[in-house]
């Protein structure tokens, strides 16, 4: 991984990026909004929106350090010795 945690801050701050993560948890509660309307008036959900409430959640809510531990085992396993018997 090739950035640190204060250029990872720098990006959620700016603003653009600001409105990015606003988007999704706005998209995220229209979804539940509108799944509970659909439930309510007896249509049938989609199970993939269950899916989607999730992602979008778990990237509007993303820190650094989730990043960073996703990384690290790869890169761990990159600085490991090859050939060594132990």
């Amino acid at each position: 991984m090739n950035i640190s945690k204060e250029q990872f801050n720098l990006w959620k701050h700016d603003p653009v990026s600001k409105v990015f993560l606003a988007f999704l948890k706005d998209k995220r509660e229209f979804l539940i909004t509108r799944v509970s309307e659909m439930w309510v008036d007896g249509a049938e959900v989609p199970p993939a929106i269950r899916g989607q409430v999730i992602e979008l959640g778990e990237i509007a809510s993303l820190e650094f350090e989730a990043i960073e531990a996703f990384y690290k085992p790869e890169e761990e396993d990159v600085a490991e010795p090859q050939g060594s018997v132990g």
